[in-house]
């Protein structure tokens, strides 16, 4: 055992139990020779009366050092081994963890128990935090493109290039540089761990989760992260750093149960390193607000779907199965959702009463506007609290668009609802980690998986989920009430954002009974997505469309790696690693359509035609969206992209490119640094839409919140 996990109190234990031995011993020789007393009377008398006196010594010196308040064996062993990973050396060497969050212990089992429950007991880490842990050099092999000692999958996490050993192109290797705690994005040599950080946070497991939920165990004995990889890899290591412990001792530590551990006992990386400033803390009764807030002062953004035509496979779509944001005169937009929303809600959801708005398919005239004053220019000092306050006020419009019954329009208005677009703001709404806001999201889970095709849609596809819309106080496939207009824009897109998004409340509320509940719904819906799932290892947009679009794709990344995670902490393993393979392989075709000539990504897979950049949507537009979600590319590329936009589609920040909020751009901006831009943005979208109204809409916050959650964090 190594000296480092004994102490004191350990040691005089240890002799007193040889002590206690020595003493059975004696007692047990007394015994024998007495039983010979007619043999050698004299000599076991005397054997008896020494033996005796070794007794009263023994219990002398017994009495004496229980006088000494040394600690309890339960606790103290608990605690000198939290986070450690134990063998029962005394049986079949079976493997412990010792939890740092509860000081309980933990069986791991089989090699997939073992991999799902250290899974299930991480926490969550952003890939800022995770580098500050040096690497191992440890289980970082497999398919390996550039041959520099680092799979593919291990650079995706730390964002170099799979096709270039050395990334930063400073002489090193990228792994090299990992193991010895240097960066491999920059060439500057100053080491980019964190000693202090790290002895706050040893023996956690943490979860990567702006990757594909990569798991990390800090090793408490040599400071480093070991990446568990798949269930063999992670058992492995698990018994290479594992320490041996007596059956007697592992006997003192409290076993954990983990049907009663919720996710919402661990502490976040954040709430662990937090400075406790009180100033900016957080309540579930009550939101950051200042009563001089003007609450009209969200930016925003659209993701738009737009009208779907059934286009023959040999046909571009350059102007269908639009994102763009632009929809202005579209007959795809929800006109009948065009009514203004109310702006800075308390967050109950609106109602869907039996008085339905007219269903138009042209949009519906709008009232002229009474004159807005016109809203206080942020400051450039504006603190963190207040970005933070704008947050919660979008938060509260964006819920005030889940109605009664759960569905989730794309304006309050409950006129229409389109599901991508709903997912998109409820994930932006978790962003904020609010519990108050996780009842509202609840309901809109609940809507989906009762409205979503468990049998066969009108293409023969189980798993995907119409577009609605209000009729007579009753909400029908929007494609029934008018066969001119689209069943849903696309089936990849819609199933990959919903997986994201019930993975995201399950991190959040740990309900793993709810989601265990819907486990076929879920298995369906993914089932939608692998529908077109082509042997280039991309999605077509849905069954009757082919075309394999960047964006749909992007989206159907996040949900596969998003879904992965959460099958493999509800234990099925076999979906767990089937889906971690599709992620993992629609990543590897995506990077396929990078083009490094154009600094950015073709919009559809075999677009021969290069990158326009004068062209915001969809050329610009789409060329950002494996940053936005977070998809493992080298981290020089952010920059790269955004540099190039900024260039090329400089007015997108005061709405010249179009009259679409387009709030998604305002992330990429916080995420390549530039926040002066974004900090403009929002106060030209506070001008531009001082009451939220039309092409204001849902996902248009949850990309604002986004941007403002990442404002107030600087």
């Amino acid at each position: 055992m190594n000296t480092n996990d004994t102490d004191v109190s350990n040691l005089i234990i240890s002799v007193l139990s040889v002590f206690i031995r020595i003493s059975a011993l004696f007692t047990h020789l007394t015994k024998y020779y007495t039983n010979c007393q007619n043999m050698l009377p004299c000599y076991i008398q005397i054997i008896t009366q020494k033996n005796m006196q070794k007794l009263a010594i023994l219990l002398f010196f017994t009495l004496i050092f229980s006088l000494f308040p040394f600690p309890s064996s339960a606790s103290s062993i608990a605690d000198n081994l939290t986070g450690r990973i134990l063998l029962q050396v005394e049986s079949h060497g079976e493997a412990w963890y010792i939890n740092s969050i509860d000081n309980l212990r933990y069986y791991l089992g089989r090699p997939s128990d073992a991999f799902n429950l250290m899974r299930y007991l991480g926490g969550g880490i952003t890939n800022a935090d995770l580098t500050k842990f040096q690497v191992a050099d440890v289980n970082l092999s497999g398919t390996d493109t550039d041959g520099d000692g680092l799979s593919d999958s291990i650079e995706y996490g730390f964002g170099t290039d799979i096709s270039d050993p050395d990334t930063d192109g400073d002489g090193f290797t990228d792994k090299d540089e990992i193991v010895n705690g240097y960066s491999p994005l920059s060439p500057d040599k100053n080491l980019i761990t964190d000693p202090e950080f790290t002895k706050k946070h040893l023996g956690r497991i943490f979860l990567q989760v702006q990757s594909f939920g990569e798991a990390w165990y800090i090793n408490p004995v040599d400071n480093k992260r070991y990446f568990l990889g798949r269930p063999d890899d992670a058992f492995n290591i698990m018994r290479t750093v594992g320490l041996g412990i007596t059956n007697k001792n592992l006997d003192t530590i409290t076993r954990g149960d983990i049907s009663n551990y919720s996710i919402k006992d661990q502490k976040s990386i954040d709430e662990i390193v937090s400075d406790n400033n009180e100033s900016t803390q957080l309540t579930e009764d009550s939101h950051p607000r200042s009563d001089d807030t003007d609450p009209q002062s969200e930016n925003s953004q659209s993701e738009g779907q737009s009208s779907d035509t059934n286009n023959s496979d040999s046909q571009v779509p350059e102007n269908t199965h639009s994102r763009d944001d632009d929809t202005s005169g579209s007959s795809s937009s929800p006109s009948s959702d065009s009514s203004s929303g109310s702006t800075g809600s308390s967050g109950s959801s609106g109602s869907s009463g039996a008085t339905s708005p007219p269903v138009v398919n042209e949009p519906a005239p709008v009232d002229e506007p009474e004159p807005e004053p016109e809203p206080d220019p942020i400051d450039d000092d504006t603190d963190s609290a207040y970005y933070l306050q704008l947050a919660y006020d979008e938060a509260d419009w964006v819920v005030s668009c889940v109605q009664d019954s759960g569905a989730t329009s794309t304006t309050p208005s409950g006129a229409h609802v389109d599901p991508y677009y709903a997912n998109l703001g409820l994930i932006g709404v978790l962003e904020l980690e609010d519990s108050s806001y996780y009842p509202a999201v609840k309901s809109w889970l609940d809507w989906y998986f009762a409205n979503y095709n468990s049998e066969p849609d009108n293409l023969g596809v189980v798993g995907t989920i119409y577009d609605y819309i209000l009729v007579d106080g009753e909400y029908i496939p929007e494609y029934v009430n008018d066969p001119s207009r689209k069943n849903y824009d696309s089936s990849d897109a819609y199933a990959g954002t919903f997986l994201s998004l019930v993975w995201r409340y399950h991190s959040l509320t740990g309900d793993t009974a709810y989601v265990n509940s819907h486990l076929v719904d879920l298995k369906n819906i993914a089932g939608a997505i692998d529908a077109t799932f082509n042997d280039t290892n991309l999605t077509s947009a849905k069954p009757d469309y082919s075309t394999e679009y960047l964006m749909d794709n992007t989206e159907v990344y996040r949900g596969y790696a998003d879904y992965s995670v959460l099958m493999a902490l509800l234990g099925q393993n076999e979906d767990a690693l089937f889906y971690a393979d599709r992620a993992d392989a629609v990543a590897t075709a995506i990077e396929l359509m990078w083009t490094p000539e154009d600094d950015g990504y073709i919009y559809y897979s075999n677009h021969s035609g290069g990158i326009d950049w004068t062209e915001f949507y969809p050329d610009a537009k789409a060329s950002f969206w494996p940053v936005i979600f977070h998809m493992q590319i080298p981290e020089s590329r952010t920059t790269t992209i955004y540099n190039r936009l900024i260039s090329e589609q400089s007015t997108w920040v005061d709405f010249t490119v179009n009259d679409s909020p387009n709030a998604s751009t305002s992330y990429i901006a916080v995420l390549a640094g530039d926040l002066d831009t974004a900090k403009t943005y929002i106060e030209n979208a506070r001008t531009k839409f001082p009451d939220r109204k039309w092409p204001w809409k849902i996902s248009e916050g949850g990309w604002l919140i986004k941007t403002l959650q990442e404002l107030s964090s600087q």
